[in-house]
């Protein structure tokens, strides 16, 4: 099955899933308008990347950040949108919720002017003008052939961490895993089509990694906030940051089909040093 148009579509795919999430969060109707353009962003990032021989290397490096600083303003908003919601399921005191949505209203009028500017970067007619003009093809082979290259440089970047599983008090450490897995799981996603059911179960242990460990973060940082002088609350979130760990280290020590993979061995020295 030839799919030369592959790339260049989940290219231009992913740029318009980015775009068109800029009216809902200026806005501020909807929180998910914002985690979408974080996730479709990353998205854009991994097809940049995973196809970046359409581009000369300085105008991709200008795309990649470009991107990027589009994105930043959102991370803390998007922080402030999970805290909320944990705190609100919680049913924390009222007035520790209102402190961190007025936290998050202070950032909107940022967050509107920056992406306010995103049209001046005209992103979608300088993609556009490459893919149109690039005389680079992506057969099946090819494309299967990229798709090992990027999997298993996600892969082995991943791996190269397996250390950092086994220091559950350094949350820099299992934060540079855990971006770490998300990279590996959206560049997964990205070729799921062409490998089919193939990558299934990579996915799904990426994507569980990413989560745990995310929800670990969460719980642990919004317990070290100031603002929670609320002494059982405080109890409650590290006790929610130490189950999400130990769900994470179970999935992660049941990976055997990664190592097949790659032919990589995941073993690691278990120490934090």
């Amino acid at each position: 099955m030839k799919q030369p148009n592959f790339a260049q579509q989940t290219i231009l795919n992913n740029l318009e899933d980015f775009l068109i999430q800029k009216e809902g969060i200026i806005l501020n109707r909807n929180p998910d308008a914002l985690h979408r353009m974080r996730v479709s962003g990353r998205r854009l990032r991994i097809s940049l990347w995973s196809f970046k021989l359409f581009f000369p290397d300085q105008e991709y490096n200008k795309m990649q950040n470009e991107i990027r600083k589009i994105c930043k303003p959102l991370n803390r908003a998007r922080d402030l949108d999970t805290q909320i919601a944990i705190l609100l399921k919680l049913k924390a005191q009222e007035y520790i919720i209102r402190h961190f949505k007025e936290q998050r209203v202070k950032l909107q009028p940022r967050i509107s002017q920056d992406l306010a500017k995103i049209d001046k970067l005209h992103l979608r007619e300088r993609i556009n003008e490459r893919l149109k003009n690039s005389k680079v093809l992506f057969n099946n082979p090819a494309l299967i052939k990229t798709g090992k290259e990027k999997i298993n440089k996600r892969l082995k970047e991943l791996l190269w961490r397996t250390d950092y599983a086994y220091c559950p008090k350094d949350l820099t450490k299992l934060h540079s895993l855990r971006i770490a897995a998300k990279h590996l799981r959206y560049t997964l996603e990205l070729f799921q089509p062409i490998y089919a059911k193939r990558l299934n179960s990579f996915i799904s242990n990426s994507r569980s990694i990413q989560k745990t460990l995310g929800d670990m973060r969460n719980y642990l940082i919004l317990s070290e906030s100031p603002v929670l002088n609320n002494h059982s609350l405080k109890i409650r979130l590290i006790s929610l940051g130490n189950k999400s760990y130990a769900k994470f280290k179970k999935i992660w020590e049941n990976q055997p089909t990664w190592r097949n993979f790659i032919g990589l061995n995941t073993a690691g020295k278990r120490n934090c040093t």
